[in-house]
């Protein structure tokens, strides 16, 4: 369990080998072969999968865990790889079912986990607006957590269109670590402004992320710009 945690750290201090060979390890453990463990590794690898942008991965490994959870009867546990699997759904530019986060929402306010309705709101938000989208603020309550503060002010740079903002976002999702999510914000930035970004590549080389993700996640916004 340490390892799991440590592996993520690792994944956002920007060692992705370092984590890789503590996921690897939990792996080869002889008590891999244990249900439970086999769920925690699931979820951990889900995480460190979805924040250096494989958004494809992530989901599938999200989606195994809370297959997992289900068989396990457990209720609260799965909030997390729900989570994750939504988050991996829209970063890759694909729609979620609506009763997906019907489900989401339901778990969350039944099991009074709000902070998971409240990002789940501001994910769906963000991929609206970058669609063009107008959205409907109500659903949304103040949230201290750091991924609500960089959300909140992505959806201020495109309700207001002043592309700066994504730079004052950018250190916010800093504050985790290395995450594809301050690479995004740079992206978008660049962008929809024109301004040259090479930050964002660093980050992206630090995650070892995929190849493509930059020009994906530069797609998402291309369509907003003037």
């Amino acid at each position: 369990q340490y390892d799991l945690v440590e592996a993520r750290l690792l994944s956002r201090a920007g060692d992705q080998d370092g984590a890789q060979r503590l996921l690897q390890g939990v792996a080869a453990h002889e008590m891999a072969a244990n249900r439970v463990l086999q769920r925690d590794l699931c979820e951990a690898r889900a995480w460190v999968a979805l924040e250096r942008g494989r958004f494809g991965e992530a989901r599938a490994l999200a989606a195994e865990t809370v297959a997992i959870d289900l068989e396990n009867g457990e209720r609260v546990p799965q909030l997390r790889p729900r989570l994750v699997e939504l988050v991996a759904t829209v970063a890759a530019g694909h729609n979620v079912a609506l009763s997906t986060i019907a489900d989401l929402r339901a778990m969350s306010r039944d099991t009074g986990l709000g902070t998971i309705a409240q990002l789940a709101t501001r994910w769906l938000y963000v991929d609206e607006l970058t669609r063009g989208w107008s959205i409907d603020l109500h659903m949304v309550q103040p949230c201290e957590v750091v991924e609500c503060r960089a959300l909140d002010l992505e959806i201020e740079a495109f309700r207001s269109r002043s592309w700066d903002v994504f730079l004052e976002a950018a250190p916010v999702w800093a504050e985790l670590g290395t995450t594809i999510w301050q690479a995004r914000a740079l992206l978008w930035h660049s962008e929809l402004t024109g301004s040259p970004t090479t930050e964002a590549d660093e980050v992206l080389q630090a995650l070892q992320s995929p190849d493509d993700v930059a020009e994906l996640l530069r797609s998402q916004v291309r369509g907003l710009r003037s």
